[in-house]
């Protein structure tokens, strides 16, 4: 089992609820991607779709439009397919594919890309190989959607809590427990997933995530300098056009 599946065996249940507070913003973003990509032919490619939260947001809001999500981890898709069964009305439109980007053909006409959280899991010449590979098979006017890591993360002090979401009786919390810069622009962090009733801790995950953060600002240049119009929508959010 490859060691983006190890990592997520032992958090997915934690990962949408430690995501709740960045959904409002991204809302308005994906409605705005979709605005752009309903008129073009073709599916939308969503690649590495974690648990789907984004993927059918997205069939919600295009209701004509296929979309493949590609997702390596067998966590992941398992936690995928669980929401996606509760979504009849846009389950016949997503395909769920046990595969990463690399390994995808390319073969269908694409609309638009989301590539949400990706890139931080690639090392600097897999993220060009991503870069080139989306510029070699997407048409003028293609749009991508990419988001990366909050910036804040980098200077976060050892003991942060990032999180906190409630469920139930129970609530959850995760904590920054360790950070550390091993290279130039790799970075891990020991996360810590506390799930509390009342005052009593319920249960404990300790994780180790890795991640070469790039700036949304080196992405748009890298992007600016091949076949693409670059816009910074936030400190985590860019969006790339196929020039020519």
């Amino acid at each position: 089992m490859n060691e983006i599946e190890n990592v997520y065996g032992e958090t997915v249940e934690f990962y949408d609820l430690s995501a709740l507070s960045q959904i409002g913003n991204k809302k308005i973003v994906l409605n705005k991607f979709a605005d752009m990509v309903k008129d073009l032919d073709g599916i939308i490619l969503d690649i590495g779709a974690g648990t789907g939260k984004t993927t059918i947001e997205m069939a919600n809001m295009i209701c004509d439009k296929e979309i493949i999500a590609l997702e390596p981890s067998a966590y992941m898709r398992t936690a995928f397919m669980a929401r996606l069964m509760e979504h009849n009305e846009v389950k016949e439109r997503i395909s769920l594919l046990p595969i990463d980007v690399g390994k995808y053909s390319f073969r269908d006409k694409i609309s638009g890309v989301m590539c949400m959280g990706v890139l931080g899991h690639l090392k600097r010449d897999e993220q060009e190989k991503l870069l080139y590979k989306l510029d070699k098979n997407l048409n003028i006017n293609v749009p991508i959607l990419i988001e990366l890591l909050e910036p804040k993360f980098l200077v976060a002090p050892v003991g942060s809590r990032i999180s906190v979401a409630t469920q139930g009786r129970l609530r959850y919390e995760t904590y920054i427990t360790d950070i550390k810069q091993v290279g130039m622009d790799q970075w891990t962090w020991r996360l810590t997933y506390k799930v509390f009733c009342g005052k009593n801790i319920v249960s404990t995950v300790d994780s180790l995530m890795s991640w070469n953060y790039q700036s949304v600002e080196k992405i748009l240049n890298q992007l600016t300098k091949m076949h693409f119009r670059t816009a910074k929508l936030s400190e985590t959010l860019l969006l790339a056009i196929k020039a020519r």
